[in-house]
This record gives C-alpha cells, sequence and structure tokens, in this order.
C-alpha cells in the first residue's frame, strides 16, 4: 500500500477522493486478473480434453490391434488344422 500523502493527512477530501482512485485502480487490476484466470482455465480444459481424446483413440488402437492379433491367430490356428499340421 502507498503512504498517505501530506495533503491526504491534512485534508479529508483530498484523502477520500485519492482512495476512491486508489481503490478503482485495484478493481481493474482484480478485473485484468479475473479476465486472465479466465483464459487460463479454459486453456486448461481445452489441454484436458485433447488429452481424454488422445487417451480414447489409444484404447481404440489397443482394441484394433488386439482383435486383428486374435483374428490372425485364429487364422493360422485354423490352417494348421486344415493342412494337418497340428
Amino acid at each position: 500500500m502507498t503512504q498517505p500523502t501530506k495533503i491526504e493527512t491534512e485534508n479529508l477530501e483530498a484523502h477520500v477522493s485519492i482512495c476512491q482512485e486508489r481503490y478503482e485502480a485495484l478493481d481493474a487490476k482484480i478485473d485484468r486478473l479475473e479476465a486472465r484466470m479466465k483464459d487460463v482455465e479454459l486453456t486448461l480444459l481445452d489441454i484436458v480434453d485433447k488429452l481424454h481424446k488422445m487417451e480414447s483413440k489409444q484404447h481404440t488402437q489397443w482394441a484394433n490391434t488386439g482383435g486383428a492379433l486374435i483374428i490372425v491367430l485364429v487364422s493360422v490356428i485354423g490352417f494348421l488344422i486344415v493342412n494337418g499340421g497340428l
């Protein structure tokens, strides 16, 4: 906080006026800070959403890979049975 000026200590009206300016400046700073925090929040939510989408895609890829592997194994076993390999 800033120290009161000499005129503030001697004149109540000046003190009130200067305090009003200080509080308006503080309010403006708080408003800017809130806006910046909202931007940060939206950015973080966007990052989280993208991570969830990436994770979902990864699960789908693993499921597809597993399904393909099962099909290959069943095909090989079927081939070996049909051709007398087992």
